[in-house]
């Protein structure tokens, strides 16, 4: 309760009808018309007769509380309902109920009396019910139409105090009336009225100053009930006024004094933003005191928002008053910036461990501020929560992820970061980065090569460097590098760059290595997240690679089987180690892919020198010039055209020689054709048979391809008898059968096609046969 402050408004209690509650009116004037076109009729609540009223302690909603004008006048305080609550309510209803002359109520731990407005009762002027009412130091002249001159409260204009003023919405809709809201409703004053004593005062309604009456029985909607709250017991006084101390960067104090005008003891509670921050009873009155907020207090007000610190005196009355401070909390926020790892879901970020440590950084465009406390969550990219750290407060801006946590290789993450500021202000959540924890390669296995640098592997002076690897993450090998150094003094002799492709095999150019001297290679990889591994140091000295045998048979270009026999004549090895054999066959001239590749070292079966298998240590130089064969172990592709080279092996060191050059050969010499269902002629044979097929027979090769027609008429027979009739086909003419007898059940015409390309390398082929016999 503020202390002479004329004009302050209000908001106290909640009227109840009966056990309704009754809201504000929002139109306050007469319930069935309008003052003028477009304002509606008036939302008064109706009396319901002979229900009980009563004001109630204020309600949470501000549709309920009710509106009160407060005045200062004679040394007391009184607070004036700002409309009319009820309407068709008479004088003797009001009366009935103890609230004309009034009754002690208490709102709020407030005692007040409840009664209504003196407004004179008779005309000041004859009969003028615009000149006001007499005796003029009523309470409605007073203070509604302020005749006192109590500052804070409004004046009539001349407007306002016009004939039907109240069909002027400038005047209803202007400073007196929005504070009084007298247009177009009466209040009923205490007073009878001089000139009939049935009758009551009625004030308002034509203009602000308007006098009139009524019967004290009369029920009209343009009757209303205007309460005035009368305060029985001042309530302490609270130095200084309600205030708005602006914004506010950090903990702040307020000082005041409180005091009691009767002198009684009072007792002082302290609210911020509602929550009793302290209670202190019997406390010295006009002594200064001061609300000092502590940092954990600073921490619960909300940012941005406007805050209250309210301070409540009670006297031991139970009057009670209080103070208001508002304020805004505008600490700025922090900011909380992802630092390591980082990632989007296109350039995930790799980590290396299943419980990384994440970084972050702290900004706060307050000076001098800095973290407090912060909050870490990881997630999957679900949304399922993996670990949420909660509130720590700590100053370090890294967090270790625990290791009861720790997350799965090859799955996708994401987290986040949240700080607080030292006054415990948060910052939002950083953006969310996505890592993923990924195994490096491991690569192994390089050849040729050893790990002991005193028996290093042998190889030839442009090796082929092969490794194996692997990835416990699954994932192919992105690039590779291979790097070859001299063992005596590690200088670099060769190094392939980078090369982005998945193979494990590369190839050392020539005139790079020297004859016997010792190396060393390392072999680098990635994975596809950028993640390598270089190998172990892989051992070995250069050794020359045995000669490539020089290719014989099939003759280049020819037809062959489909398993053909392949031979070449063997070389030598300068150092006379043993010599192996590898044969590539591929459908590509350029070997870039290859169906098949053998080693007789590995792959021995089909492997021949001279007719005999190849012994396990290899051919030896005395067997130069004799010849080395490979016989295919599975059918090729009929009709389609291989290339086919041969290389030595150097048995000792695994070293490969250069390959020899290539030869081609068509897979398939020899196409048979044969009708699948004999055409069944039951007991009598065929005499004859003419026959027509369209067939490709090349013409190139040195021996032209060869074409053979054979027939049968007991074709269902275990043997048939075949009967070559190549001639009459060729010559377009029947064919006359000998045969005349058959073991099987039935006789049946059997037809044969037989095809030789021999040397031809053309296509050989049957599309379409006709037949017809007698």
């Amino acid at each position: 309760m503020s202390i002479l402050a004329n004009g302050d408004l209000h908001k106290l209690g909640t009227l109840f009808m009966g056990s309704t509650k009754i809201a504000r009116p929002t139109r306050p004037w007469r319930n069935d018309s309008a003052p003028y076109s477009g304002a509606g009729n008036g939302d008064i609540q109706n009396y319901t007769a002979g229900a009980a009223l009563e004001i109630r302690n204020t309600d949470a909603s501000d549709a309920y509380k009710m509106q009160w004008n407060e005045v200062n006048d004679g040394g007391k305080k009184y607070f004036v309902a700002d409309r009319n609550w009820l309407v068709n309510i008479s004088w003797n209803d009001l009366n009935a109920l103890g609230l004309v002359t009034g009754k002690e109520i208490t709102i709020d731990g407030q005692q007040y009396k409840l009664r209504l407005l003196t407004g004179g009762s008779n005309y000041r002027s004859s009969s003028d019910a615009y000149s006001g009412g007499s005796p003029a130091n009523n309470e409605w002249d007073r203070w509604i139409t302020n005749e006192a001159g109590l500052s804070g409260l409004p004046t009539p204009t001349s407007a306002d105090l016009g004939t039907n003023a109240f069909q002027n919405s400038a005047v209803m809709n202007g400073t007196h009336n929005s504070k009084w809201n007298w247009g177009m409703i009466y209040s009923w004053g205490q007073e009878v009225y001089t000139g009939n004593t049935a009758t009551r005062v009625l004030r308002g309604y034509g203009s602000a100053r308007v006098f009139n009456w009524n019967h004290a029985t009369a029920r009209s909607p343009t009757c209303g009930w205007r309460p005035v709250l009368e305060v029985l017991n001042s309530a302490p006084l609270i130095s200084g006024g309600p205030q708005n101390i602006g914004n506010k960067t950090a903990p702040f104090s307020v000082e005041y004094q409180v005091s009691d005008p009767e002198k009684d003891a009072v007792n002082v509670v302290e609210k911020l933003n509602g929550t009793v921050i302290k209670s202190e009873t019997g406390v010295a009155q006009g002594v200064p005191r001061k609300i000092e907020l502590t940092n954990e207090q600073w921490a619960s007000i909300p940012l941005n928002q406007e805050s209250t610190i309210a301070i409540e005196a009670t006297d031991s009355k139970g009057a009670k008053s209080t103070r208001v401070y508002t304020f805004t909390k505008t600490n700025a926020a922090p900011t909380a910036t992802a630092v390591e790892p980082r990632g989007d879901l296109s350039n995930i970020g790799i980590v290396d461990t299943q419980t990384p440590i994440f970084v972050w950084s702290f900004t706060d465009p307050d000076p001098g501020d800095k973290q407090s406390s912060y909050q870490f969550i990881i997630e999957d990219t679900n949304g399922e929560l993996i670990h949420d750290s909660g509130k720590k407060a700590s100053t370090q801006s890294f967090y270790q992820l625990p290791e009861l946590n720790k997350l799965a290789w090859g799955t996708r993450y994401k987290w986040k970061v949240k700080v607080w500021d030292r006054f415990d202000v948060p910052s939002e959540f950083s953006f969310q980065e996505f890592i993923m924890p990924n195994r490096p390669p491991n690569v192994s296995n390089v050849q040729p090569g050893t790990n002991d640098i005193e028996s290093p592997a042998g190889s030839g002076l442009n090796p082929e460097i092969t490794w194996d690897f692997e990835d416990l993450d699954l994932e192919a090998q992105a690039a590779y590098q291979v790097r070859i150094y001299k063992a005596a003094d590690d200088a670099l002799v060769y190094d392939s760059s980078r090369v982005g492709q998945n193979v494990h095999t590369h190839q050392v150019p020539a005139g790079r290595l020297t004859q016997g001297e010792k190396y060393y290679t390392i072999v680098t990889v990635w994975d596809p997240n950028g993640l390598q591994t270089d190998s172990d140091k892989a051992y070995f000295r250069t050794n020359a690679t045995p000669s490539a045998p020089i290719l014989t048979g099939p003759v280049d270009n020819y037809r062959t089987t489909l398993r053909p026999t392949l031979i070449g004549i063997v070389g030598t090895d300068p150092e006379d180690d043993g010599m192996h054999f590898r044969i590539q066959i591929s459908t590509d001239p350029e070997f870039a892919t290859y169906a098949f590749e053998k080693s007789s070292e590995k792959d021995r079966a089909g492997w021949q020198v001279n007719g005999y298998d190849i012994p396990e240590v290899g051919v030896k130089n005395d067997q130069q010039g004799q010849s080395v064969a490979y016989t295919m172990q599975v059918d090729l592709d009929y009709g389609k055209t291989y290339y086919w080279r041969m290389a030595s092996v150097d048995a000792g060191t695994g070293a490969r020689g250069v390959w020899s050059s290539a030869r081609r050969i068509r897979a398939g010499n020899e196409l048979i054709f044969e009708i699948k269902n004999p055409v069944n002629t039951a007991n009598t044979a065929a005499r004859r048979i003419l026959f027509a097929a369209d067939y490709q027979l090349p013409t190139d090769g040195t021996t032209k391809a060869t074409l053979k027609v054979e027939f049968a008429n007991n074709a269902l027979d275990v043997s048939p008898t075949w009967e070559d009739a190549t001639d009459a086909f060729l010559s377009m003419d029947y064919h006359d059968f000998t045969n005349g007898a058959k073991t099987a059940g039935e006789f049946a015409i059997g037809v044969r096609m037989t095809i030789k390309a021999n040397d031809s390398m053309a296509p050989i082929g049957i599309e379409a046969i006709g037949l017809t016999f007698d």
